[in-house]
């Protein structure tokens, strides 16, 4: 059927073209025979899927890398393909073109206007970019993460980072009872909302406690300005965000 030296495609038209030119009756059993497949007593499921499978087995040989060499591929298995975003240097890049050397795979990967040239011995693994959630404050979720959730104030602790795609990712949190809950990650907040109880608890405060339990430096302003300023700020923002609600 083939000398070795021409692709899956040149064999399969070279087969489709004997089929054609073939003066009995057109059948299943004609193009099995000119795929080396004798039908024999199967059914023709079954000779269906031989000649596909023979099909496939042309392209993988066509498609099949020397001994020693393999396609780079991720940490799970999956081939690194063009466009795929990798991890480097700390940094994502998207990969655009891909080299495969005597000794070594290198990838050429690209972020902007900069390119630059990854490299890896056989069988090492490339890795993907780190998973980077936002909460609603604008700040990275990570694993262990103390977050609070639409505003509650009970804490809760990220357990799992579940998944991202089309800008949608959802974080699995467990609260204080071990329960625990999946929720989207941009009702979440690292921040302990406020209250009016929060606020009437902190009031009571001596000006150097008050500052820093808020974190602010109680040796660099003027302590009772200070806190009287952020306390009237911390009631403005709850009562324009009741206003709101």
């Amino acid at each position: 059927m083939t000398d070795g030296k021409q692709s899956a495609a040149e064999w399969l038209r070279g087969i489709i073209g004997e089929y054609e030119a073939e003066q009995s009756p057109a059948s299943c059993s004609l193009m099995a025979k000119l795929l080396g497949i004798e039908c024999g007593d199967t059914t023709c499921r079954e000779c269906t899927a031989e000649m596909m499978t023979a099909v496939a087995d042309h392209i993988d040989a066509e498609r099949a890398l020397p001994e020693g060499i393999e396609w780079p591929r991720f940490e799970d298995g999956e081939l690194v393909k063009i466009g795929d975003e990798v991890e480097f240097e700390g940094e994502t890049w998207k990969v655009r073109c891909a080299i495969l050397r005597g000794e070594c795979w290198a990838l050429n990967v690209e972020r902007g206007y900069d390119l630059v040239t990854g490299r890896g011995d056989y069988g090492e693994r490339v890795k993907r970019p780190k998973l980077r959630v936002l909460g609603a404050d604008g700040a990275p979720i990570e694993m262990g993460d103390t977050v609070y959730c639409d505003g509650e104030d009970e804490p809760l602790t990220v357990t799992c980072i579940n998944g991202v795609g089309g800008g949608y990712c959802s974080v699995t949190v467990k609260n204080t009872d071990l329960s625990h809950c999946t929720v989207d990650a941009p009702r979440l907040t690292h921040e302990r909302p406020d209250s009016w109880e929060r606020i009437e608890e902190d009031a009571k405060l001596a000006p150097r406690a008050y500052l820093e339990k808020r974190g602010m430096n109680p040796e660099k302003t003027e302590r009772v300005a200070s806190m009287m300023a952020d306390l009237v700020r911390r009631a403005k923002t709850l009562a324009k965000a009741g206003e709101q609600g």
